[in-house]
């Protein structure tokens, strides 16, 4: 099965205000759970960092995987449900093809 690589990011803040700790930690939970429920296998698993909504600042989270293209329509389904029972104005879903670069592949530069 052809699979596609994905990033999903996802933001702490209802509004202005950071969902309190126990709400964040089940958010991400949630959005690893709709991965899985996808067949997606998870490479990079909550990567933390801070990130910007409509000019505010918030802690975010990062998830990259690997997804059968069949089930793309069940990630963004659930990364939707996701977004309506936390109450966020969206999620952020990248969908592309991994590219192995070696050694040995061609650069422009050098």
């Amino acid at each position: 099965m052809d699979n596609a690589t994905i990033t999903v990011s996802a933001g702490r803040n209802i509004g202005a205000q950071p969902m309190g700790p126990d709400a964040w930690a089940q958010f991400r939970a949630d959005i690893a759970q709709a991965i899985h429920d996808a067949q997606g296998e998870i490479f990079v698993h909550d990567a933390r960092s801070r990130g910007e909504w409509e000019g505010v600042a918030e802690d975010s989270a990062t998830f990259v995987a690997s997804v059968p293209r069949d089930y793309l329509p069940h990630v963004r389904d659930g990364l939707a449900y996701l977004a309506r029972l936390y109450r966020q104005d969206a999620l952020a879903l990248t969908v592309g093809a991994t590219e192995f670069v070696t050694a040995d592949s061609p650069a422009l530069s050098r």
